[in-house]
């Protein structure tokens, strides 16, 4: 799935290398899915807490100058008040909704995720129709990780906020990976 997103924030979407985007999602498949998105076209991107307030979401919006929010369940209010905050300040593009997000037709200039993707499914064969090599060479020709340096971004992150206005925090490719290593190795007990 995260390869037919990656896809469509190619395609569709128009991101390329260095666009940023935030995603105000819950935790679970769905962030999985477009997090993985994003590394794999070295999209940067600020994921934000889905219980965020709307002036925390709109200052995020505004300080990593994402071009599109990406959201899903229960956060229709808490989006569509922060674009309103932000929408002097930011670069918001357009606002990218899960479909059970909206139980209305969507605001205007708002996108629906299962619109821009359902024609892109025949694009990938499901792998359960082929081996797992002919899988993996459909998903790889069809988009290509971006390869970046280390220090790239990856990611922004934010300071609770404790001592004063949250600060975001940049984190780099390879950082991100030599910690995923790192704590694999010491949790799973993994060898090379």
């Amino acid at each position: 799935q995260s390869v037919l997103v990656a896809h469509c924030m190619r395609t569709n979407l128009e991101l390329t290398q260095g666009s940023r985007v935030a995603f105000l999602l819950p935790n679970g498949p769905t962030a999985v899915v477009w997090i993985e998105a994003a590394k794999r076209s070295a999209i940067v991107f600020c994921a934000v807490a889905a219980g965020t307030a709307a002036n925390s979401v709109a200052s995020r919006l505004t300080d990593t100058l994402a071009s599109y929010l990406i959201i899903s369940e229960n956060v229709l209010s808490i989006a569509e008040t922060a674009i309103g905050i932000a929408s002097e300040t930011a670069q918001i593009r357009g606002v990218l909704a899960e479909p059970e997000v909206l139980s209305a037709p969507a605001p205007e200039g708002w996108l629906v995720a299962s619109e821009l993707l359902a024609p892109l499914q025949s694009l990938i064969p499901l792998p359960a129709e082929t081996d797992s090599d002919t899988f993996m060479r459909s998903c790889w020709s069809l988009v290509p990780p971006v390869a970046v340096d280390a220090s790239y971004p990856l990611f922004a992150l934010y300071t609770s906020g404790s001592t004063g206005k949250p600060k975001g925090i940049v984190h780099t490719h390879g950082g991100y990976h030599v910690g995923l290593i790192a704590t694999t190795a010491i949790v799973f007990d993994t060898k090379p």
